[in-house]
């Protein structure tokens, strides 16, 4: 991978990118009850933005902020911050991410349905976009849009049971 301006391009294919993923969340769980600082964070770029993908995200957020952000070419990442986050999240509606689940975040951003989110990212109050697929589970993942850096960063993620249909 090439390093663009701090951000590796991301040309690997999907099974390297699960696995950094994956080693990504070990490193995460392993290291949870450190509090000295490590320098800079871990994380994972596994993609950038589509033409087509960045219209679709412009029209959502002129519609649920009222801002007009272009996002071609933006790059989508994942940090132990939000593994750390996601991992930590227990609330009674949803069920625990499983550390294969991360594997899916890709997937979930690239093709998911973008679905309406008019709520900023607690701590750094920015605009976020919500992802929603059906795989097995309903599986749902918030990105904050770093205009910046033209960065879409995982917040957080989660799942809920998909509806039982009666035999």
């Amino acid at each position: 991978m090439r390093d663009l301006g701090g951000v590796e391009q991301a040309v690997s294919p999907p099974s390297i990118i699960k696995r950094k993923v994956r080693d990504l969340v070990d490193f995460v769980q392993r290291n949870r009850s450190e509090t000295v600082s490590r320098g800079k964070p871990e994380r994972v770029w596994f993609g950038r933005v589509s033409v087509g993908r960045a219209d679709e995200l412009r029209q959502q957020l002129k519609q649920d902020y009222g801002i007009d952000y272009d996002l071609r070419g933006a790059v989508h990442r994942i940090d132990e911050d939000s593994v750390g986050h996601i991992v930590g999240l227990h609330a009674d509606d949803y069920l625990p991410f499983a550390k294969n689940d991360f594997e899916l975040i890709p997937e979930i951003v690239e093709t998911g349905h973008i679905i309406p989110s008019d709520k900023l990212t607690r701590g750094r109050n920015l605009p976020a976009i919500t992802y929603r697929k059906r795989i097995g589970d309903w599986y749902y993942v918030v990105e904050e849009v770093q205009k910046k850096g033209r960065i879409l960063s995982a917040h957080t993620a989660y799942k809920s049971p998909a509806p039982k249909h009666n035999k």
